[in-house]
């Protein structure tokens, strides 16, 4: 397939941080992940070490399709890193972890959960707020969720708030093992101003995830009110919340490669 019938905004104009125009056609991160066949955080790390050639345009990655392509022709099996050696699932005790996201959580005043670079959730939800007591009780419904929450393709690991389809807000953090990202702690709850929503946007976002409308519209109120300063601080300890996890995830996976090395060398299975 020839790179030119994937490009993204043929012929639009963007400017680069010089103000000088900028007529190339882009990959989105999306159709290079269909192309290189890597995870969405692979991506990103390639593109922030200049492994793999790529703009920052706003907040959002693009990928120039021709340099692509003739990456892809010379450098792409000398350019891509080895896989991770582990999933996240694999390398969290999510018990340990579903603890201390419940006491970040209360204490923040909002709901929060762990999920992967592609936003399955593997934690429940902690301090969930009223209207996702009332529509999260099935796990597929709790991912199609997520998955509204974390759908902008631009993400560029800021830290902001984003809409989601059900009107309330969301912000999110990485989890990281070195230089590997592994996963995100999620925020969300939040009412937007003003609330609640139209009637009509909540139905469409209700439907959107393929959820009872009556259900959602019922419950619509029952969500987490921050003032702006409120809405600050959570912004500010996100980022502090995920290094944490994130340290508690890298000390969990040292000691198990510990007792691994160890059993090897004893013959325990």
């Amino acid at each position: 397939m020839h790179l030119m019938h994937l490009a993204y905004g043929a012929g639009d104009a963007y400017t680069d941080c010089l103000g000088h125009a900028m007529t190339e056609e882009f990959l989105t991160t999306r159709q290079v992940l269909e192309l290189i066949k890597v995870d969405k955080s692979t991506v990103y790390r390639m593109a922030e070490g200049g492994r793999i050639p790529a703009v920052k345009v706003g907040r959002q990655w693009r990928f120039p399709a021709d340099q692509i392509s003739a990456w892809l022709e010379g450098n792409q099996s000398a350019q891509l890193p080895e896989p991770p050696v582990a999933k996240l699932n694999e390398d969290i005790p999510l018990g340990a972890l579903s603890s201390l996201l419940q006491v970040f959580a209360e204490l923040l005043g909002v709901m929060m959960v762990l999920t992967d670079m592609e936003g399955r959730p593997i934690t429940p939800v902690a301090n969930p707020c009223g209207l996702m007591d009332a529509i999260g009780g099935d796990p597929e419904v709790l991912e199609r969720c997520v998955q509204t929450w974390t759908a902008d393709e631009g993400n560029d690991l800021t830290t902001q708030y984003v809409p989601t389809a059900l009107g309330f807000e969301c912000i999110h953090g990485y989890l990281r093992s070195g230089d590997r990202l592994l996963g995100m702690v999620l925020a969300g709850g939040v009412a937007a101003e003003p609330w609640p929503p139209p009637v009509a946007d909540v139905v469409a976002g209700a439907q959107l995830v393929g959820l009872d409308p009556t259900t959602v519209t019922g419950h619509i109120e029952e969500v987490f009110y921050l003032d702006r300063l409120r809405k600050q601080e959570v912004k500010a300890a996100l980022p502090r919340i995920a290094n944490a996890l994130s340290r508690v995830i890298s000390d969990h996976s040292q000691s198990a490669d510990r007792l691994r090395a160890i059993a090897s060398l004893t013959g325990v299975q």
